[in-house]
C-alpha cells in the first residue's frame, strides 16, 4: 500500500482523516493544531480556511496547498508560491495559487499521484500527524478507506505437537454418577435387609450421634430411574421400627455447651423397615425448609386459573429524537427582490440547471433576467462551508464582479471560489446585483 510521504524541510504538514495540508510562513502552532483537529473530524477546506483566516483578512492568509479526497474527487486548493503538480490518468497539471487574489481551486477526478515541491531522493512515510518538510507525495490509495488485512506471522509448530486428538464420547443428562462411599465406622457392621424390588432403597439410618462426633461421609446417590414417577410429590409417613433401636444418649448426659442439630434424636442404629408409601396427604415436598415452595406443575396449574400475577410488560423506550438541523449562516438578497437562505448551495443564472435531479442537497436554482445577455444561464454558485461563504464563477463571459465596502471592484476568477463576507455585493451584469446578508 503505497502512503504519504515527505522529505525534512521548514513547512509544516498536516496529514489527519482523509486530508494534507501544506502550510507556508507565518502559520502559527495554535492554527497547525486547530487545522489537524478538524481534518480528523472530517471536515472539509472551508473548516482549514476559517481556521487560517480566523481574526485577520484574507490578504493576512500564509501560503497553503489543501488537498481533501471528497468521495474519489480530489480537492485541491493552492495560495500564494505553493503549488501542487497532479498526475492523472489523462496527463499532468498544475493547481498554482500566485496569479490568483485568494486562492485556485480545482476538484480533480482519476488522480493517481500529487506532488508539493521537489521531493528528490530523500521521501519518509507519515500516515498521521504534524511534520516540518520540504516537499510532499500524495499517492492514490493514500484516503483509502480500508486498511489491507496484515497476515498473521507464520511460526512453524514443533513436531510432536501434531497428536490425533481423541473423539469425546458424548453424556447423557441423565446419567448419574456412582460416587464410590466409604462407610462410616459406626455403620459398616450392620447388616442392611433385602430390599423390595416393587419399593425404591432406602437409604439405612445412621446410628444416633455420640457427644463431640462429626460427620465423616456423604449417603450414597440414589438413581432418578429408581424412583417411581408420581403426579405429585408425597412425604412418606416416619415408619415404626421394627427392631429395636440403638438408645441415642441421654440428654442429660450431654454437656450443656453441645448443640445437638435437627433430626439427631430421629437417627436409629438399626436398619431402617420398609415403610408403607401414604397417599398424598398435602404436606409440604421433602427439600422444601417452609412448605412455600412451588413445584412446576403447581404454578402452571395456578397461572392457568389466574392465581399467579402475570407481571405487566416493561414500558417501551422512546426513540431518541434526531438532532435539530442546523440552520442557514446567512442570506441573499437580489436586486430583483428575492431572498434566498443559504442553507444549501444557490445557483444564479439566465436559466439555471443542477446536474443532481434529486436529494437533501439539490441547489437553490435562481433565474433572473437579462435583456443584454450579460446574465450566462449558469452564472455564479455562492455556498457555506463551516462558518464561511464561497463565491465562483462558472466559468462565465462577462464575468462577476465583488464590490466590497473599503475596496476597489474585483472581478472574480473563473472556477476559483472567493470567501465573502456579509455587507458584499456581487454584480452580475444588467443590473442584477446580489447582496450579502448576515443571520440577526
Amino acid at each position: 500500500m503505497t502512503e504519504v510521504r515527505y522529505a525534512p524541510g521548514t513547512l509544516r504538514v498536516v496529514v489527519a482523516g482523509r486530508g494534507v495540508a501544506v502550510l507556508g510562513d507565518g502559520t502559527t502552532d495554535a492554527a497547525t493544531l486547530a487545522i489537524r483537529d478538524r481534518l480528523v473530524a472530517g471536515e472539509g477546506f472551508g473548516a482549514v480556511v476559517d481556521v487560517l483566516a480566523a481574526g485577520g483578512s484574507l490578504s493576512a492568509l500564509p501560503a497553503f496547498v489543501v488537498v481533501v479526497d471528497e468521495d474519489d474527487v480530489w480537492r485541491v486548493s493552492a495560495r500564494g508560491d505553493l503549488s501542487a503538480t497532479v498526475t492523472t490518468s489523462s496527463g499532468t497539471e498544475t493547481v498554482d495559487g500566485t496569479t490568483a487574489s485568494t486562492w485556485f481551486e480545482r476538484s480533480i477526478r482519476d488522480v493517481s499521484r500529487l506532488e508539493i515541491g521537489d521531493a528528490g531522493s530523500t521521501i519518509l512515510p507519515i500516515t498521521d500527524g504534524v511534520v516540518l518538510a520540504s516537499a510532499v507525495v500524495v499517492s492514490a490509495r493514500a484516503f483509502d478507506r480500508e486498511s489491507p488485512a496484515v497476515a498473521a506471522p507464520e511460526h512453524p509448530a514443533p513436531a510432536d505437537s501434531y497428536r490425533p486428538v481423541e473423539p469425546v464420547q458424548p453424556h447423557s443428562v441423565d446419567e448419574v454418577l456412582d460416587v464410590a462411599h466409604e462407610p462410616a465406622d459406626e455403620v459398616r457392621g450392620l447388616e442392611l435387609p433385602a430390599a423390595d424390588p416393587e419399593l425404591p432403597p432406602v437409604v439405612p439410618a445412621l446410628p444416633a450421634a455420640e457427644e463431640g462426633m462429626l460427620i465423616d461421609s456423604i449417603p450414597p446417590f440414589i438413581r432418578g430411574d429408581a424412583l417411581p414417577v408420581r403426579p405429585a410429590p408425597v412425604v412418606a409417613k416416619k415408619p415404626t421400627a421394627s427392631a429395636p433401636a440403638v438408645p441415642a444418649a441421654p440428654l442429660d448426659d450431654v454437656e450443656a455447651t453441645t448443640v445437638i442439630g435437627r433430626g439427631e434424636r430421629d437417627v436409629v442404629a438399626g436398619p431402617a423397615p420398609t415403610p408403607a408409601l401414604p397417599t398424598d396427604t398435602g404436606a409440604p415436598a421433602p427439600g422444601d425448609h417452609d412448605g412455600e415452595t412451588l413445584s412446576l406443575e403447581q404454578a402452571r396449574r395456578l397461572r392457568a386459573g389466574g392465581g399467579l400475577p402475570v407481571p405487566p410488560p416493561a414500558p417501551a423506550i422512546p426513540p431518541v429524537p434526531p438532532p435539530p438541523p442546523t440552520g442557514p449562516i446567512g442570506r441573499l438578497r437580489l436586486s430583483t427582490g428575492q431572498v434566498v437562505p443559504l442553507d444549501r448551495t444557490v445557483i444564479i443564472g439566465r436559466r439555471p440547471k443542477s446536474a443532481r435531479a434529486s436529494g437533501a442537497d439539490l441547489p437553490h436554482l435562481i433565474g433572473v433576467d437579462s435583456p443584454q445577455q450579460d446574465i450566462s444561464r449558469n452564472h455564479v454558485e455562492v455556498r457555506a462551508e463551516g462558518d464561511s461563504i464561497l463565491a465562483v464563477d462558472l466559468q462565465t463571459t462577462n464575468g462577476t464582479t465583488l464590490r466590497r465596502q473599503g475596496s476597489a471592484p474585483t472581478r472574480l476568477h473563473p472556477g476559483e471560489a472567493t470567501m465573502l463576507v456579509p455587507g458584499d455585493v456581487l454584480d452580475l451584469g444588467d443590473g442584477v446585483t446580489v447582496l450579502v446578508e448576515a443571520l440577526s
